[in-house]
C-alpha cells in the first residue's frame, strides 16, 4: 500500500484529479472512516464514502489539485494534514475558491490509508456568511 501518510495523501489527489474511484477506494480505511464533503452531510461508512465519490466522479471532468499551505500532526501510526486545495482546470487555471481541507491516514497491516476526508469553503466566501448575532459557523 503506502508508506507514508504523506505518499498516501498524494495518491489521494491523484485519484481525486484522474476521478479514479478504484484507486480512491484502494486508498481508503475499510474501518472507522469519515468524509465531509463541502456543504455535505458526515459520512461514516466505507460504502457510503465510496458512493460518495462515485458521484462527485460522475459526469464531471478531470481536474488538478494544488495543495498549499499543508500543516502536518504526525506520530507513528497516525498524521493529519491541514491544507488548502486549489482546484485548477487542466491547463492549470484556477477554477473554483480555496477549499480548505482536514485529511488524516493511519498506518494500517498493509500500510498507510485515508480514514478522514473533511472539506469545507471558508465562511467569508460563503453566499450567507453566519448570523452576526452568532459570528460562527458552528
Amino acid at each position: 500500500m503506502f508508506d507514508s501518510g504523506l505518499s498516501a495523501e498524494e495518491a489521494f489527489y491523484r485519484a481525486f484529479s484522474e476521478r479514479d474511484i478504484e484507486a480512491m477506494g484502494m486508498l481508503w480505511s475499510r474501518d472507522d472512516v469519515c468524509c465531509v464533503h463541502p456543504g455535505g452531510p458526515r459520512i461514516l461508512d466505507y460504502q457510503a464514502v465510496l458512493e460518495s465519490w462515485r458521484q462527485i466522479f460522475s459526469g464531471n471532468p478531470p481536474v488538478l489539485f494544488r495543495t498549499q499551505h499543508r500543516h502536518c500532526i504526525t506520530d507513528a501510526r497516525l498524521t493529519v494534514h491541514l491544507l488548502e486545495e486549489i482546484i485548477c482546470t487542466p491547463e492549470g487555471r484556477q477554477i473554483a475558491p480555496p477549499v480548505i481541507a482536514t485529511n488524516g491516514y493511519r498506518l494500517e497491516a498493509d500500510g498507510w490509508r485515508m480514514f478522514l476526508h473533511h472539506a469545507s469553503v471558508p465562511a467569508s466566501l460563503l453566499v450567507e456568511p453566519p448570523s452576526p448575532a452568532t459570528g460562527a459557523v458552528h
